[in-house]
């Protein structure tokens, strides 16, 4: 795979730990944010997304290389694929793991946002879960236009909060000095 030639054994190391925790994080944290969620009527993962796809946003950071970001949701759309444990979403779950890691590849390309600043992961973590979230709404639950804008409302609420935790977690990898 010519994708990964470029990427040393450490990058591939933090790759593959972002993919691991944000596909570890999600059905831990999904039926807790169903209950608030599901009498909304929004998808629950337009709540919950701004927290476990900061893992998208940290890979991206962590690696600094191009193609980092879209690294880690190819091999999280892969898992969820070759263990089947494809949801609601059928042969559309890799897609919805791939676009938001091409789209932050693509922000982080064209802007060169700084890792160092927390407006940047709080953005690339909008861009991430937006994807997702109008993905998941728009084409696979059609939703209809209020509950629309409350799952956009809870994507950007959730992406918010998670740019900071993940902007928390990036400047604590730091300091320890291991990358």
């Amino acid at each position: 795979m010519s994708l990964f030639k470029k990427f040393t054994t450490l990058d591939l190391v933090i790759i593959s730990i972002c993919s691991a925790t944000g596909l570890a994080l999600k059905p831990l944290l999904s039926p807790l944010v169903h209950i608030i969620s599901s009498p909304l009527l929004i998808p629950g993962g337009s709540l919950i997304g701004g927290i476990y796809l900061i893992w998208i946003v940290l890979g991206a950071f962590l690696v600094n290389k191009t193609g980092a970001a879209f690294s880690v949701g190819f091999i999280q759309g892969l898992v969820i694929m070759v263990i089947g444990l494809m949801g609601s979403h059928g042969g559309l779950s890799l897609l919805i793991y791939l676009i938001p890691g091409l789209l932050v590849d693509i922000v982080l390309l064209i802007f060169r946002f700084s890792a160092e600043s927390i407006f940047s992961h709080a953005l690339l973590n909008i861009v991430a879960n937006l994807s997702g979230v109008l993905i998941v709404s728009v084409i696979v639950l059609r939703l209809p236009l209020i509950p629309l804008l409350l799952s956009i409302s809870a994507c950007l609420f959730s992406s918010f909060i998670g740019g900071f935790i993940s902007y928390e977690i990036y400047k604590q990898v730091r300091k320890v000095n291991i990358l």
